[in-house]
């Protein structure tokens, strides 16, 4: 999975020091997910989502099951707002209105779906 395998952002590190110190701070564990909401807060503000690996490592200790409960959510139908999205993308394919084609997958991506375009038109779309 390519979200997996790729590194996640420097300015992690800080957020995966400040959840190592409070568990080593008497397992301080309401800190310690004060620094991981933290860090997913400040990835929504910075629009930088390299953060998988450290929220893998997180839930290793926390034993919140992120990685059961996203593959649920890959395997899950779209929200509506974002099958609207997709559906308004497929009319602008159709009508070769690359602009708005290309600027609703830049929205979707930001949100944090993966749009692969196959060569018989068609396209595919699911969740990172």
């Amino acid at each position: 999975d390519a979200i997996a395998a790729s590194p996640d952002s420097e300015w992690v590190s800080g957020h995966a020091e400040r959840f190592h110190a409070a568990l080593n701070d008497d397992l301080n564990t309401p800190e310690a997910l004060a620094a991981v909401r933290e860090l997913v807060g400040e990835a929504y503000r910075r629009g930088d989502f390299r953060i998988w690996n450290a929220m893998v490592g997180f839930d290793r200790v926390m034993g919140l099951g992120l990685e059961e409960r996203r593959a649920a959510l890959r395997r899950a139908a779209p929200p509506s707002d974002i099958q609207a999205m997709i559906d308004e993308r497929d009319r602008a394919r159709r009508q070769r209105n690359w602009a708005l084609s290309d600027k609703l997958r830049r929205e979707m991506e930001a949100l944090g779906w993966t749009v692969r375009d196959r060569p018989d038109g068609t396209s595919d779309y699911s969740l990172r």
